[in-house]
């Protein structure tokens, strides 16, 4: 220490303070913890495998905004010209509303009880009707471009709803597609006398004044509008009252939480807009009240029945048409489910608010389809034209989901992707089926409207048997349309009964008229009856009138055409059709190729009746007539079953008896050359002393 240099000493002893100063704090001890423990090293999870993403979808050039939103609106009017260029009135009813037209021009009242023959108060499709009449006559090209303007109305109607919700461009041009070019429009729109395309635009456009109401400061007018259009729905097709229902059933889901708040129609909108849809049917009601006994009991609208047989037999139908006609629905339907699981697992933000608004539109959607079919449940029937509300909600709501689908294909979302061209090929086969569809209506109607120009050229007071069933529509629309629209009132129109044309008279001219057609589309058109019975009725004309000793036929008026048709029914045909009717499972599920490339034909022959070729001689034996010809040709009628009784009858009161047959335990008479025996006559049974009425073709006649 002593060694040490001054200078260390002085920095190494401790500086004292001065005496007086305030001494300083002890310094605080400081314990340092333990050095951390690094964790351990946890690898990373392995990285699961995923499906590359979808290239981008290829940018299509912007089109204005006008053309993207109502281009659907001029889509609807191209499709539709065709029919309007290539006009014919049908034998689909079309001759008696033109009938009930010219009355009702000259007396308005008579719209009240026109349909009352059939048990039905329908003024304003009478209404409608008689409107065209009076503007336009008897030009046919006038009725459907009315009808083409019917059809631009429910699509821009559509467009209007679906842009309410946000929906964007793709949305509205796919169900713009699907509504158009599907089968119930291709019958709707391309026939005549049709109440359904009035009705769904009514309904289309009170929705729309019902939205414009709840957003108007003077809403008076456009309820006021709501109200009559509903009305005018009511009046054109029974079946339109399910609208009534259905807005009844959107006010109540306006209750429901999982709904949420209506981001559409408020609640006391829809509770307003429930309001004017009962005012607007009680007129019905009334009117059908105080009409009552006009109403003809037990006529067509007594088939309207809810038994289960037919509830039974309707759904099995609709199964079908959804398969046929609605392919890309289904698909649709799940994927609509998937995005809502997905939605609620992850929250409402997944998608936002503009999602949760769409979702509302596809429940209210929902139920129009639900109504829209249940209403129909208790109809035997199976048209594809009492479809068209559905085609249209149904359209709408698969318009929503593809618009999604498209925005998640966007984003490269490989499921999204798959799923939107899997409805794009389904849409594709329904809309090849639909066009061909109205194609087909195209040609049957011109052939159908030479064979009347031929028929009116005829010599005067020519007795004319047509060759189908005397209950056909086709047989009651030829006379109306000769009598009432082609000035021919003098040309006796009956149903084929192979009887002697000399009991008309010698010098009186005699015609025999068959219908033709081979390949036809299936479903088939309404009207034409199956080919199958058509070949065998024409086959008993050919076998009675000697084959081929009888003269050229005096007019032949026919067309082939190449047909298309997809069978998207087929798998259905084969697990669903045991349970359907036997009649229409062979209507529905016939036998042909799954791509029906079949050359088509449809036509009439006009054949010279006969005359002097009355039979020599019959037998019957095990179902079956064998009459002898005059030139000794043995002709075979087959018109019951074996264990038939043989019967000759005069069944029309004419004078002359002609064959028929009697089933032994049913009691019912049958007659014509109709396979199966369906019953002709009305007789008294004494061997069971009750009275029984044979089902058939003719009754009222003499046995």
């Amino acid at each position: 220490m002593r060694n040490r240099p001054k200078r260390l000493r002085a920095q190494r002893a401790p500086q004292r303070a001065p005496p007086g100063a305030p001494q300083p704090e002890p310094a605080a001890i400081v314990i340092k913890p333990p050095p951390a423990v690094p964790p351990p090293i946890v690898p990373p999870p392995p990285r699961r495998w995923r499906l590359p993403k979808l290239p981008a979808l290829p940018r299509l050039p912007a089109l204005p905004e006008p053309l993207r939103t109502y281009g659907p609106v001029l889509v609807a009017l191209l499709y539709m010209l065709p029919r309007v260029v290539n006009a014919h009135f049908g034998l689909l009813d079309d001759a008696v509303t033109l009938s009930v037209a010219k009355v009702v021009v000259k007396q308005p009242s008579y719209s009240l009880h026109a349909y009352a023959s059939a048990g039905r108060f329908l003024p304003g499709y009478w209404l409608y009707w008689t409107f065209w009449y009076a503007i336009a006559g008897l030009r046919p090209a006038f009725f459907y471009a009315g009808q083409a303007g019917l059809l631009a109305l429910a699509v821009w109607a559509m467009t209007r709803i679906l842009r309410q919700f946000e929906t964007g461009a793709a949305a509205i041009w796919a169900a713009a597609g699907f509504f158009i070019f599907s089968a119930p429009a291709a019958e709707a729109y391309f026939t005549l006398s049709k109440g359904e395309p009035v009705a769904l635009g009514c309904c289309l456009v009170s929705i729309l004044a019902a939205h414009r109401a709840s957003r108007s400061a003077r809403p008076v007018p456009y309820w006021t509008l709501a109200g009559v259009l509903a009305l005018v729905a009511f009046t054109t097709r029974e079946t339109a009252i399910a609208f009534g229902g259905v807005v009844g059933i959107w006010w109540l889901l306006s209750f429901w939480r999982g709904f949420g708040k209506p981001c559409w129609l408020s609640r006391k909108a829809l509770a307003i807009y429930l309001g004017v849809m009962l005012a607007g049917a009680a007129p019905v009601f009334l009117g059908r009240f105080l009409l009552r006994e006009s109403l003809a009991a037990g006529s067509y609208a007594a088939r309207y029945r809810l038994t289960w047989a037919t509830l039974s037999q309707s759904a099995r139908v609709w199964s079908y048409s959804l398969a046929r006609n609605f392919p890309a629905l289904v698909v649709l339907a799940i994927c609509g489910a998937i995005l809502a699981w997905r939605r609620r697992a992850r929250g409402s933000a997944l998608w936002g608010a503009l999602w949760a608004r769409q979702t509302q539109l596809l429940l209210l959607m929902a139920v129009w389809m639900a109504a829209s079919a249940a209403i129909l449940m208790p109809w035997p029937q199976a048209d594809p034209y009492y479809e068209l509300p559905f085609a249209a909600a149904a359209s709408m709501f698969c318009g929503v989901i593809t618009g999604e689908l498209v925005r998640l294909a966007g984003k490269r979302r490989w499921w999204a992707g798959a799923a939107l061209g899997m409805v794009a090929l389904l849409g594709l086969i329904a809309a090849v089926n639909g066009v061909n569809l109205a194609r087909y209506q195209i040609m049957v109607d011109e052939e159908n409207a030479r064979l009347l120009e031929a028929l009116a050229r005829l010599p005067r007071n020519s007795a004319v048997s047509i060759n189908l069933p005397s209950g056909h529509e086709y047989f009651n629309e030829i006379g109306l349309h000769l009598k009432n629209l082609l000035g021919r009132p003098d040309l006796r129109i009956a149903p084929m009964d192979f009887g002697d044309p000399a009991v008309d008279g010698p010098e009186l001219p005699h015609y025999a008229v068959s219908i033709d057609s081979a390949n036809q589309r299936w479903p088939l058109v309404r009207g034409p009856i199956p080919e199958a019975t058509a070949a065998e009725w024409n086959r008993c004309w050919r076998d009675w009138s000697g084959g081929v000793h009888r003269a050229a036929p005096a007019a032949k008026i026919g067309r082939t055409w190449q047909m298309v048709d997809i069978g998207l029914e087929t798998l259905w045909c084969k697990l669903a059709a045991g349970g359907l009717d036997r009649n229409l499972s062979n209507v529905v599920c016939q036998s042909r190729p799954l791509l029906d490339l079949r050359q088509a034909s449809y036509g009439w022959t006009i054949d010279p009746y006969p005359r002097g070729n009355l039979p020599r001689a019959a037998s019957f034996a095990a179902g079956v007539w064998t009459i002898e010809q005059p030139s000794g040709a043995l002709a075979k009628l087959p018109l019951g079953i074996p264990g038939d009784v043989p019967v000759a009858a005069d069944w029309d009161g004419d004078g002359p008896a002609r064959a028929g047959d009697l089933p032994p335990f049913h009691q019912t008479l049958a007659d014509r050359c109709e396979p199966g025996g369906k019953g002709g006559a009305q007789f008294f049974s004494s061997r069971h002393d009750r009275r029984r009425c044979a089902r058939g073709r003719r009754l009222g006649g003499r046995a």
